[in-house]
């Protein structure tokens, strides 16, 4: 499944693929589509409903 999120740095949409069986209370980084700054995600569920958290890699 992907999810959408908005990057940190430059506030462009992204999109990652988060597995929901293996990814949820995870952290991961994935480089922002169009800037390339690294952003740390935070995978997590809640109420059956997946959620990410995007924040500088810094920060």
């Amino acid at each position: 499944m992907f999810i959408s999120f908005e990057c940190p740095y430059c506030m462009t949409p992204n999109t990652a693929e988060v597995d929901p069986d293996n990814d949820i209370d995870q952290q991961m980084i994935q480089d922002c589509e169009i800037c390339c700054q690294p952003i740390e995600l935070f995978i997590t569920e809640s109420d059956q409903k997946i959620y990410v958290e995007a924040k500088q890699e810094w920060e």
